[in-house]
């Protein structure tokens, strides 16, 4: 009986497939030497970066020329309890029987807009549209 040809072909891909995956496997593994804790390196030696990015960060990208490179404890605590009331506020529910306004509602027929609901104000003002909230 003999085994066809694609069988052994498949067969050998598949374990070079494997060789190589077990290397990159041993190449992320986290060395601990005496307790101290050991950068991960990559296959070829560098400095293994991967992991979760996340950009919930309050600490800005660039920073005034004024402005000093490190905040101080009292700088940060207070952009913290910030950023914690700002999210605080807009995860409050919104009111079911706000007034919603309408684009396309307006006192000046002859300016184009776009229809379509919004329900902000800020929007309006923002393309310079003058609305009415009556329906």
């Amino acid at each position: 009986m003999s085994i066809p040809h694609t069988t052994l072909t498949s067969a050998l891909l598949l374990m070079i497939a494997m060789s190589g995956f077990s290397s990159d496997v041993k190449a992320q593994v986290q060395t601990q030497t005496d307790g101290q804790w050991v950068m991960p390196r990559t296959a070829d030696g560098r400095p293994d970066l991967q992991g979760n990015w996340t950009n919930a960060t309050i600490t800005p990208i660039q920073r005034r020329r004024d402005q000093d490179a490190v905040y101080s404890l009292e700088e940060a605590s207070r952009l913290e309890g910030g950023r914690a009331a700002r999210t605080e506020a807009l995860n409050q529910p919104s009111d079911p029987d706000r007034v919603r306004h309408q684009l396309g509602v307006m006192d000046q027929p002859e300016r184009p807009v776009a229809w379509g609901d919004i329900t902000t104000f800020g929007l309006m003002q923002v393309i310079g549209l003058r609305c009415s909230t009556e329906n």
